[in-house]
């Protein structure tokens, strides 16, 4: 049987894991269905960590690894897309970008931005410079924004977010989110008609 519905659903954590865990996911077809094209999701940084389990056919990175099993995910410096195909049974946890560490108690290299003993120990936990997690941040409220659909132009929006002009707002968008501003609105506007 073929089919071409995909669903994704995201449900909040409980409570006592708020402080950690940003959501639960899962992406699938119906049961018995398959994708008779190949589907993309699009992975954007948010300063979060994640863990996979793929029960379903492999899924492709836009890198070319393919996804089965148990993942753990890095941060995201750039936006990714996992390609869907066949059947499709995967679900998720996100943690906040400070989350996983009590769990994992991950640290990397401090980068050269981090050059106080707080600033070193808060990279060790959340794996990002805090000149990346205000890049990420300000991305973020980007998508927010230009999501709402409320008629504002790119001009108003880039002014509104701080960034110096409509150039380099487009260029940081574009290399966090993976596609440009007005293509991303576009895109939402596009959901919304479904």
């Amino acid at each position: 049987m073929a089919h071409e519905l995909l669903y994704l659903r995201v449900s909040p954590p409980h409570a006592g894991l708020s402080r950690y865990v940003q959501s639960y996911w899962t992406v699938e077809t119906p049961a018995g269905a398959l994708l008779r094209e190949p589907k993309l999701r699009y992975l954007h940084p948010d300063g979060g960590h994640g863990i996979m389990l793929n029960f379903g056919d492999p899924v492709l990175t836009n890198t070319g690894e393919r996804r089965t099993g148990f993942t753990v995910g890095s941060k995201l410096l750039a936006p990714s897309t996992l390609r869907f195909s066949g059947r499709v049974r995967m679900t998720g946890i996100r943690f906040r970008p400070h989350g996983a560490y009590p769990f994992f108690r991950t640290s990397t290299l401090c980068e050269d931005a981090c050059r106080s003993a707080a600033l070193r120990v808060l990279y060790e936990q959340v794996g990002y410079t805090p000149k990346q997690l205000a890049r990420i941040a300000r991305a973020r409220r980007a998508k927010q924004v230009l999501a709402a659909l409320d008629g504002k132009s790119l001009s108003e929006v880039t002014y509104g977010l701080g960034y110096s002009d409509q150039a380099h707002f487009t260029r940081e968008f574009s290399a966090l989110i993976g596609i440009p501003p007005a293509e991303y609105r576009a895109c939402v506007a596009k959901e919304r008609k479904r």
